[in-house]
């Protein structure tokens, strides 16, 4: 299970990367869907690299966020569709930034970025999906 977290560092004044994302391969752990919030512990082996790096997972805790009102995907559902949309699959390791639901439009727009990007002028891609019930859940 690859996890980013979107909160990048600024390595930039030691001559590094001014945008990095860390990132790691967790081996050993349940596969959530795609689009899940997570939080994992490591088991304190030591961690393979290079980028992103690779380690064992202890623990993991699997958060869903709610649906908004007035919505019928999940947030996690709207990053999947995100994420297998034709922009999103131009990204080789996405770092989710932002997730809107628009009531009104009944539109979702996903911020991500490309951790494998190296400058702070990399655009941000954004891709809007409708809101429709996911093909499994349709009656």
């Amino acid at each position: 299970m690859l996890v980013v977290n979107p909160a990048f560092e600024n390595f930039s004044a030691n001559g590094g990367s001014d945008r990095y994302y860390p990132a790691k391969w967790f081996s050993n752990a349940p596969n959530p869907k795609i689009g899940s919030y997570v939080e994992i512990w490591t088991d304190g082996s030591p961690e393979n690299q290079p980028y992103p790096g690779q380690a064992r997972a202890e623990t993991i805790a699997v958060s869903c966020p709610a649906t908004p009102d007035g919505a019928h995907r999940s947030e996690e559902d709207a990053i999947r569709a995100g994420l297998y949309s034709s922009d999103g699959e131009q990204v080789r390791i996405p770092v989710i930034e932002n997730v809107d639901f628009d009531q009104k439009t009944g539109i979702w727009t996903i911020r991500m970025r490309d951790a494998m990007s190296t400058t702070d002028t990399q655009d941000q891609i954004e891709v809007k999906i409708e809101d429709i019930e996911p093909a499994e859940e349709q009656k």
